[in-house]
């Protein structure tokens, strides 16, 4: 689409246990491409989407872990900026291409996991928690509105109800609740998942050279492009797998940018199949 700009942003940079990212897959084999620290962590990053529409305005998609963490649990997810020296938060990764939170006019929630959403809000004076985007419409999936209240044990601790409580108070932004397959603004489209979480939401772009592809934490790094690479942490891991052979057999097909919000180094790349029932890289086609 005519005037549709899409720019990767990361937010901050941060480690998960390797076992929990790859599942049933060993770890002689993950380690390939995603090596491992001392404590069995991989590194990631938290990597957000910025979309400037023609007739929308400014769209970001997820807004990585924000500042509201403290001092043992940032060292338990090894939390830091995406470049030394810099500073952490999507405050920072705005400013990086010229930009402040007041310039974003619509803020959209792949899902409700702390990593992707605990930058909604900060805490302000007093200790009171103000969002961070006031002036912004925000849109979140309806199915994982209702499953982010009420999480099940095995995933209670990937949602942390004081991200998005605030949405319940009179003074909050904007909140749309959205069902199914929505083409949120013309040539920007939201399409449900189940596998990972209930109601999460990959995000296509049609852009001005390409379209884009924002896969969530559906193939969270490019370590996991082969179909049965699902993670530990998905609910329903076959139907990820399913859901990632549907996403990577389009990609393929139609030459979309497939875009990686944990792979610490690559932001993209388009696919082709190996010639095995299975996909990779095109050569030369990431960054």
């Amino acid at each position: 689409m005519q005037g549709v700009k899409v720019t990767p942003l990361v937010e901050s940079r941060f480690g998960l246990d390797g076992g929990a990212m790859f599942g049933i897959i060993p770890r002689a084999l993950w380690t390939r491409t995603n090596p491992a620290d001392e404590a069995n962590r991989i590194d990631l990053g938290a990597r957000c989407l910025l979309i400037e529409h023609p007739t929308a305005g400014r769209i970001l998609v997820d807004v990585g872990l924000g500042d509201r963490w403290d001092a043992k649990s940032a060292a338990i997810y090894n939390m830091r900026p995406s470049t030394p020296g810099g500073a952490r938060g999507i405050g920072a990764a705005l400013e990086g291409v010229g930009l402040g939170v007041e310039d974003i006019d619509h803020v959209v929630l792949t899902h409700l996991h702390f990593d992707h959403a605990g930058g909604l809000c900060t805490q302000g004076e007093g200790g009171v928690t103000r969002a961070v985007f006031p002036q912004a419409t925000h849109y979140v999936m309806r199915e994982n509105w209702s499953w982010a209240w009420r999480p099940s044990e095995r995933d209670r601790g990937s949602y942390r109800e004081e991200d998005f409580a605030f949405f319940e108070r009179a003074d909050a932004p904007a909140l749309r609740l959205l069902d199914g397959l929505t083409e949120l603004f013309p040539g920007v489209t939201l399409i449900p998942r189940r596998g990972h979480t209930y109601g999460m939401a990959v995000v296509l772009v049609e852009a001005e050279e390409a379209t884009w592809c924002h896969m969530a934490d559906l193939i969270p790094t490019a370590g996991h492009l082969r179909v049965p690479y699902v993670m530990g942490y998905d609910l329903q891991p076959v139907v990820t797998c399913q859901e990632k052979r549907e996403l990577l057999s389009e990609a393929s097909r139609h030459g979309w940018r497939l875009i990686f919000e944990h792979d610490p180094e690559v932001a993209w790349c388009c696919v082709e199949s190996d010639g095995r029932g299975d996909f990779r890289r095109v050569p030369g086609s990431s960054t």
